[in-house]
């Protein structure tokens, strides 16, 4: 996700920089906001992801990309990956920590090959304006 706007960077940059611009500032813009994501190490911009995880043996923590979370909506662990109503975790056996994104288990996970699928709401900033703001 962009975490800025062509006209932003117009804005910063010096005059001269038109329309003609436009397209090279967009690919700018997506190779600078992917690399700040990956150096964070997490999703900037707030929304409803799914992510998949490799559960290795003996594992009862994960960390969620797109931190601070709002709210956990499902979580599946499902060596088979069909992810049906039987492998629903009940919440009252996890706990997550908002602020930090992790998402701790009270007991040992079945492993596999993406075999937990967790769905929830987070992120930093709502929109690209006020991430910069914030």
């Amino acid at each position: 996700m962009n975490l800025t706007t062509a006209q932003r960077v117009k804005a910063i940059l010096a005059d001269g920089v038109g329309p003609k611009e436009d397209a090279l500032l967009d690919q700018l813009i997506v190779a600078a906001s992917a690399m700040a994501e990956s150096y964070m190490r997490r999703t900037a911009l707030a929304g409803t992801y799914t992510e998949y995880f490799d559960v290795p043996q003996f594992i009862t923590a994960i960390q969620l990309k797109a931190w601070p979370l709002t709210s956990i909506t499902s979580v599946y662990n499902d060596s088979a990956r069909s992810y049906g109503s039987s492998t629903l975790l009940d919440s009252t056996g996890y706990a997550a920590q908002l602020e930090t994104g992790l998402l701790c288990f009270d007991y040992y996970l079945a492993t596999g090959l993406r075999s937990l699928k967790v769905t929830y709401i987070g992120g930093m900033a709502a929109t690209a304006d006020a991430f910069v703001t914030a």
